[in-house]
């Protein structure tokens, strides 16, 4: 089944949507990154889980994706994949200090990273929509 499948389109979808959600959240209830942060922050377990999950998630976009230099979405969700895992990893090994990180690149403007959210989530879908449809 996958063989007839475009796996880059159908991964790019479902990853925009999910920034497509995490964008609308914040944009709802403002301060909701923040409060995630501070949660993130202040449990070591569950930097560890998000970062256990984060690293499987990303792991099985990598694997499973073909690389094709012919393809630039293929290669940015390849890359994307890449990347999610290092963030897990990176939760696991050094998660205090990826959480103070976060907090300074987010500050207060989390609006601005919900409205970059919300635009690179519905990018990634109207791709996604083209090359599915």
């Amino acid at each position: 089944m996958a063989a007839n499948m475009d796996i880059p389109a159908w991964i790019a979808f479902f990853i925009g949507l999910y920034a497509l959600a995490g964008g609308a959240g914040e944009l709802r209830v403002n301060g909701l990154y923040l409060d995630i942060l501070s949660e993130l922050e202040h449990s070591p377990a569950l930097r560890f889980v998000t970062g256990v999950v984060c690293l499987s998630l990303g792991a099985a976009i990598y694997l499973s994706n073909p690389w094709n230099l012919d393809d630039p979405l293929a290669m940015v969700v390849t890359i994307m994949g890449g990347l999610i895992a290092a963030e897990g990893g990176a939760l696991i090994a050094v998660g205090d200090r990826f959480m103070a990180l976060a907090r300074r690149i987010v500050g207060v403007k989390g609006e601005f990273w919900a409205w970059v959210s919300t635009a690179l989530g519905a990018v990634l879908v109207m791709i996604a929509l083209s090359r599915i449809a």
